[in-house]
């Protein structure tokens, strides 16, 4: 997974959705999509989390159902 370390960046400078759309949702496959749950939320930001990239997963996993819907619905 290609990552930003947040370590030398301003918390309050860091786009969670805009990261979130260019660095995973763009490579997520259909499949991905389909089983997109909370389970899989929690392994992501676990994985963000290593990168040293902190956020709610209750935020990650709200944003990229809201892209998944969104692309549904286009």
């Amino acid at each position: 997974m290609n990552t930003t370390n947040l370590s030398n960046q301003n918390a309050y400078d860091f786009d969670l959705a805009a990261f979130l759309l260019s660095e995973i949702y763009t490579h997520m496959t259909d499949d991905d999509k389909t089983a997109w749950d909370l389970r899989e939320a929690k392994y992501l930001t676990g994985d963000l989390a290593q990168d040293g990239i902190e956020v709610d997963m209750d935020d990650v996993y709200d944003i990229i159902a809201e892209f998944i819907k969104q692309d549904a619905e286009a």
